[in-house]
């Protein structure tokens, strides 16, 4: 794979403060943060990659990070070191929370090969080759 560094976990940990109070934003009695030690008395908390789940783009320096619309279009010009569709459900099967995404559509614009991978199962991969 190209650009190893870019495949986006789907979980992260972020440093937030001790007196940090965590709500969820779901309304389900069974869930709650996952929170471990930190260094200098800081807390880490995991947190979903918003990169992972929701179509994104990122520019070939890797500094410039683009949020697709949900079902968008996009067209691949060669430039870009990561695209992602974002987590694609069956019409209705949308879980809480999650972008209904059901479809995206990319047009390669230049020749050339363009690998991809599946974010949730990375041994799901190929290529594309554009004359």
């Amino acid at each position: 794979m190209k650009h190893k560094n870019y495949f986006p976990p789907p979980a992260t940990p972020f440093s937030v403060s001790n007196l940090t109070e965590l709500k969820s934003v779901l309304p389900f009695p069974n869930i709650e943060p996952l929170i471990v030690s930190g260094q200098n008395g800081t807390s880490a908390v995991i947190v979903d990659n918003a990169r992972h789940y929701n179509p994104v783009a990122i520019d070939s320096t890797g500094k410039n990070v683009t949020y697709l619309p949900v079902n968008g279009k996009f067209s691949i010009t060669g430039a870009e070191k990561f695209v992602n569709s974002g987590w694609m459900w069956p019409k209705g099967l949308v879980p809480p929370g999650a972008a209904p995404i059901n479809n995206f559509t990319v047009t390669f614009e230049k020749p050339g090969t363009y690998h991809y991978i599946c974010v949730v199962h990375p041994w799901m991969n190929g290529a594309v080759t554009v004359n």
